[in-house]
């Protein structure tokens, strides 16, 4: 009676107090407070109060955020010297034994409280992003060879980030096998214990009936799983699939989260600046290949290829036409504008209590919401209208794949802590009857929380656009008025020079970076 009156009270728990997170005390929380105090003259103590916490496992994390902010406020030195520290903690990450004191240390806590515990480890697409944003760094300080060894890091990153989640995936399988593995092993071994100790029947009548009857074989007791996983899983998928149509929108309109098309479009920039056409082209039909519906990058890779004599190459393309000569004037300057529109998407944390082995345990999981972010074009004008930008890279659906793409691996991680917490519930009851049965499973709800940290300054998603223009000063003029852009800026193009603007924009502030190639 007493067990039903405190299940009935643990039912309750994780709708009033477990289920309720503390926003401005998560990490999406902290990382917003330095985001809406970019302007603020106390910017620097805000960063470190909302960076005091957590400093070791979310060390990598806060890097990002603060070297691209640095970035964004046209900092180039201190955002390089930071992404610089950022990349050595992730190589450090990265070199690591599969098997370390560190990592045991994370993955143990990570198996009894929850996946917050582990340090950061940064999605493949956010590694390709720093590589991006460095690159941008040099350029910005007039050191083009260090930007040109930054983009092909980034090239190099895209297809060593795909080989790194082909294993993870083998071994998070591996992983779950073992723990189901065990614990029915471990299931099956007390079931013949018990039977072992029971007390020998109470001898009978000798019979020469029961004697010549054939023997019945006594079935051996099958193991009880180890929970209803299936059950488990399927149960999630079904509610996550109740607000998941964003996740599969989006999740379909890119190949893999570690395909960057604006980076191999700022990669080919870069090569034909160096006088490399051949690099330059392989770049561009890459960037085509992962995303075909902008016109600037149309225009560029065509003008490029028949420059090589290579057009044919580009058979499934030529019906999209472009309206804009393939090649400027001499007297003519280049006009490129990358538009970093809007902030990446938060995660939020879906929580469900399912009874499992008598226990009642809660599984978290992290997932975005239904609010798909639209893209804004940025208009362009210098005296004419130029032009409006085009995305070349959905952030946003990018981020949408990297979690897709995580599931196996979080999936896991909640097979061996569900195990786990089972395993410490049971010895909390036997050990403490009823109200260590409770203790226990109270302990389990509230511990359980998903992991929601990710690079949230990144954009949503990036525009660009590339116009022919005067080689002359001049003034442009950025408009969105949806988003309370109205910004004038001065040029002053040399013949053949490229202006790269940088254009960023979130919580209605907008940045301009302005960059002379």
């Amino acid at each position: 009676m007493l067990k039903n009156i405190l299940i009935l009270t643990l039912f309750a728990l994780p709708i009033s107090s477990f289920s309720s997170e503390n926003k401005l005390k998560s990490y999406p929380g902290k990382i917003y407070q330095i985001i809406e105090h970019i302007h603020s003259p106390d910017y620097s103590k805000v960063v470190k109060k909302a960076t005091r916490r957590g400093k070791k496992r979310n060390r990598i994390a806060y890097l990002l955020e603060k070297a691209r902010i640095s970035q964004i406020k046209g900092d180039f030195e201190t955002s390089k010297a930071l992404f610089d520290e950022a990349l050595i903690e992730i190589k450090d990450q990265e070199d690591r034994a599969v098997i370390s004191g560190k990592k045991v240390g994370d993955q143990a806590k990570a198996t009894v409280v929850n996946d917050r515990m582990i340090q950061y480890k940064p999605y493949g697409y956010e590694k390709i992003w720093v590589h991006h944003f460095q690159a941008i760094n040099y350029l910005a300080l007039s050191n083009f060879d260090g930007g040109m060894v930054e983009i092909r890091r980034a090239n190099l990153r895209q297809a060593q980030e795909l080989e790194r989640y082909r294993k993870d995936v083998i071994k998070a399988e591996e992983k779950e096998k073992d723990a189901i593995a065990g614990k029915q092993a471990e299931e099956t071994e007390a079931a013949e214990a018990k039977e072992s100790a029971e007390p020998e029947k109470k001898k009978k009548r000798f019979s020469f009936k029961k004697l010549l009857a054939p023997k019945e074989k006594t079935p051996k007791p099958k193991p009880k799983p180890a929970y209803e996983w299936n059950f488990i899983k399927n149960h999630v998928l079904e509610q996550d699939g109740a607000s998941g149509a964003l996740s599969n929108d989006l999740s379909k309109q890119v190949k893999s989260s570690f395909q960057n098309a604006a980076t191999f479009y700022l990669s080919a920039l870069m090569y034909e600046k160096f006088g490399n056409p051949d690099d330059a082209y392989i770049d561009f039909k890459k960037a085509l290949e992962i995303y075909d519906k902008n016109p600037y990058l149309l225009r560029d890779t065509f003008r490029v290829s028949e420059s090589l004599g290579r057009v044919e190459e580009l058979a499934g393309f030529t019906k999209q036409k472009t309206s804009q000569k393939a090649f400027a004037s001499s007297n003519s300057a280049s006009l490129i504008v990358f538009f970093e529109e809007g902030l990446a998407p938060l995660k939020e944390q879906y929580k469900i209590t399912l009874p499992i082995e008598n226990n009642l345990l809660s599984i978290a999981f992290p997932r975005y919401n239904k609010n798909k972010h639209q893209p804004l074009p940025l208009s362009v004008n210098n005296g004419t209208f130029l032009g409006k930008t085009e995305v070349i890279c959905d952030v946003q659906a990018l981020a949408v794949k990297a979690l897709e793409e995580q599931r196996p691996l979080i999936y896991t991680r909640q097979v061996a802590r569900i195990i786990a917490k089972a395993t410490m519930a049971k010895v909390a009851e036997k050990e403490g009857g009823a109200v260590g049965w409770l203790t226990s499973n109270i302990y389990n709800n509230a511990s359980e929380a998903a992991d929601l940290r990710s690079w949230l300054s990144l954009p949503s998603n990036v525009q660009i656009a590339k116009f022919d223009i005067s080689a002359k000063p001049q003034e442009l003029h950025l408009k969105q008025p949806r988003l309370g852009i109205d910004h004038k800026l001065s040029i002053a193009p040399k013949p053949g020079e490229r202006v790269l603007l940088q254009v960023i924009n979130f919580k209605n502030n907008t940045f301009v970076n302005t960059i002379y190639l």
